[in-house]
């Protein structure tokens, strides 16, 4: 059995990713940072199949020349998003500065004792800002506990609170 070739893009939140794709593809399928959906907050899975001569054809595509993608996100139920949240804030607040007048430095406070413990800490702020914005990481917290309580009931669009 032929397998079809994967391609896995790793980078920070909002570096241009999905972006990338899509100009690749030279078609909007992914959105994009920016546009305020947290894209990268979850892995996706794009693939691309050859139409069949019984497929659709877009109108603004000549017959025959049908792109077809199959896209898959793999979404976290609210228990698999809460233990990520919690996870991600005690790496966050572990190394990342939290002041009143600045909100989470991009400095860490204090030097992480190994290089995957900084990985954490940068990929944990990634992962906030690109599940609640740039702006929710700008605010001015005053301590780490209300840091962590601000974000203690917010889902993000994508998962919805259980009744």
């Amino acid at each position: 059995v032929k397998e079809d070739p994967a391609v896995l893009f790793i980078g920070a939140s909002g570096c241009g990713k999905s972006r990338l794709i899509n100009e690749m593809l030279g078609a909007e399928v992914l959105p994009c940072a920016g546009e305020g959906v947290a894209v990268t907050a979850a892995p996706i899975e794009v693939r691309f199949r050859k139409p069949s001569p019984r497929s659709p054809t877009p109108s603004s595509l000549p017959p025959g020349e049908a792109w077809l993608y199959d896209v898959r996100f793999e979404l976290f139920s609210q228990d698999e998003f809460v233990e990520m949240r919690d996870q991600m804030s005690r790496e966050l607040l572990e190394y990342w500065e939290i002041t009143q007048d600045e909100g989470v430095l991009t400095i860490p406070a204090r030097k992480p004792p190994q290089e995957d413990h900084a990985k954490a800490a940068r990929s944990a702020h990634d992962w906030f800002e690109a599940v609640y914005g740039r702006r929710a990481l700008k605010k001015p917290w005053a301590s780490a506990d209300e840091f962590k309580a601000a974000f203690n009931d917010k889902f993000p669009p994508l998962i919805k609170p259980e009744p």
